[in-house]
């Protein structure tokens, strides 16, 4: 419960700093600099989604398993480099 209670307020947390985020942005750099930092957020999202490919979730159930072991993790960090290299030369 604990943990729920502690992931829900960082889940609150966090779009409440988005949200201030966006009204400071918007303030500071208008319509047009809010478009652009928009289409430029919305195009990395669509960019990274290569760079994850269930990675994470495969990497807690391994963890869940054997904790000592940290192979897995190089691994996943590895994996996510080598695919984060091609995609960030095609997004650019």
């Amino acid at each position: 419960a604990g943990n729920v209670l502690a992931r829900a307020a960082a889940e609150l947390l966090g779009k409440l700093a988005s949200l201030v985020l966006f009204a400071v942005l918007a303030r500071k750099t208008g319509q047009q600099g809010l478009g652009a930092f928009v289409l430029a957020f919305a195009f990395l999202q669509i960019a990274l989604i290569p760079v994850d490919l269930g990675y994470d979730r495969w990497l807690v159930k391994r963890l869940a398993g054997d904790a000592r072991d940290q192979r897995p993790l190089t691994e996943v960090l590895a994996l996510k480099l080598a695919s984060a290299i091609p995609v960030a030369a095609v997004a650019v």
